[in-house]
């Protein structure tokens, strides 16, 4: 799994005295910064930050040449907004000072796991958190038949005869808080052939099936199926199902698919999951 991250803190700004405008000057909205003055013909008598507040008041009366907690709650005009210091003997000084929106963060993240299915395996991952506006660029080394796109993808995978392959899978986002950056996560097959599970209480039915459809009903009330995936025969994904809980049941339309043998994943609220073959006529 990989985390990416970042803060940033408003830098600290020096309002200077004198005539014309001056947009040297960059502030955060909504984050707080300190300010000084120098160049005031007088002692400062109050200080005021545009649309903002200084120690949350809109006018912060000080004889000090310095604040803190300043905020710029939002521009005046485009990127705008200005601070200004005034003095006791009447003089003062207003500067310009430029905006600019917090920079959002990247929290992707990468998940990936395996299962041994007997004649081959298949690899889930997924980018967790990558935000609005991603895309998705996957690979997988050594490589392997990739199914689906975004930012869900299964990988189909040789079963080793006997002991571990692990595989790296990585994946490159663009566009987003994650614009430009790569993730990777190392995922390891077991070998050999790997009975299908059977848990009890959850049944599929009919089996064979040549109805059309397939019910799946979960009787354990402790352990929910919080997804179903449909793999045909030769390790390709047919379909995903999403659910928050199949104890009533579920019924699966299976009028369009090819007779033949497939596999329904069933992966469970405790993250455990299983494989059920059936057969289609």
């Amino acid at each position: 799994m990989a985390i990416v991250s970042s803060s940033i803190i408003a830098q600290r700004i020096t309002v200077t005295g004198g005539p014309g405008r001056v947009n040297d000057n960059t502030v955060i909205k909504g984050l707080p910064f300190t300010a000084s003055v120098t160049g005031l013909n007088g002692t400062p008598s109050q200080w005021s930050v545009g649309i903002g507040t200084v120690n949350g008041v809109n006018i912060f009366n000080t004889s000090s040449t310095n604040i803190s907690n300043a905020i710029v709650s939002r521009e005046i005009q485009g990127s705008t907004s200005i601070i200004s210091v005034g003095a006791t003997n009447g003089n003062g000084v207003v500067r310009y000072l430029n905006v600019q929106d917090p920079p959002v963060s990247c929290t992707a993240s990468l998940v990936a796991f395996a299962e041994n299915l007997g004649r081959f395996a298949i690899i889930d991952a997924q980018v967790l958190n990558a935000g609005t506006g991603a895309t998705f660029s996957w690979s997988i080394s050594p490589n392997a038949t990739i199914l689906g796109s975004g930012s869900f993808v299964t990988f189909r995978v040789p079963t080793p005869s006997s002991g571990f392959r692990t595989y790296t899978i990585s994946v490159t986002i663009s566009g987003g808080p994650c614009d430009g950056q790569t993730f990777s996560t190392n995922v390891t097959v077991r070998g050999g052939i790997i009975p299908l599970q059977v848990n009890s209480e959850v049944s599929v039915f009919p089996n064979p099936s040549n109805t059309g459809s397939l019910s799946i009903v979960n009787k354990n009330t402790d352990l929910e199926i919080k997804q179903i995936t449909l793999i045909n025969e030769k390790g390709e994904l047919v379909n995903n199902y999403n659910t928050q809980s199949t104890n009533d049941g579920l019924t699966i339309d299976t009028n369009r698919l090819v007779p033949g043998t497939y596999l329904i994943k069933l992966q469970y609220s405790d993250d455990s999951s299983e494989t059920r073959r059936v057969l289609l006529e």
